[in-house]
């Protein structure tokens, strides 16, 4: 391949990764919390855990990075704790798929950018040991760099 045709497809390929990016912001700026929490699942259902991942505040990243480390079960007397990678937690959410479908998606309360209740009810088929269920799963997002993410996993509450 020639230098000429090497630097042009290289030119192209840097251009559209630019204007990708910039849709795809503009586009999730522009959305409402309701509609963030249907795209979590979306790409949590096509096993996007890049996407996924992304999806978090700075906030709840830390937080699932942080392993703590008890002298006993009653989680009282922390003796240490390790800091997980980002790799290691694709993978814990790798692990842990199971396939759902979203019932519903509900805006609870909030509304600002400071914080904004969202809950879902979602269905599990039965998979592997797990049995089918269904539960409403309720998240507090908030605005970060005009973009909603998800600050704290409230609630998971299992129904009939």
């Amino acid at each position: 391949m020639s230098k000429k045709l090497l630097w042009s497809t290289g030119t192209f390929l840097v251009i559209g990764v630019l204007l990708f990016s910039h849709f795809w912001k503009e586009s999730t700026e522009n959305i409402s919390a309701k509609e963030q929490v249907e795209m979590y699942y979306d790409v949590y259902n096509e096993k996007d855990f890049e996407s996924y991942y992304n999806m978090l505040s700075e906030r709840e990243k830390e937080k699932i990075e942080e392993i703590k480390i008890y002298s006993d079960s009653s989680e009282i007397s922390q003796i240490d704790s390790e800091k997980r990678d980002k790799e290691e937690i694709l993978k814990i959410f790798e692990q842990a798929w199971r396939s759902l479908k979203v019932i519903e998606i509900e805006e609870q309360s909030g509304g600002t950018e400071k914080g904004t209740i969202v809950s879902a009810t979602i269905h599990y088929p039965a998979s592997g040991t797990n049995p089918e269920a269904t539960a409403i799963e309720t998240f507090k997002l908030i605005k970060e760099n005009g973009e909603w993410k998800f600050d704290d996993f409230l609630s998971k509450e299992f129904i009939e």
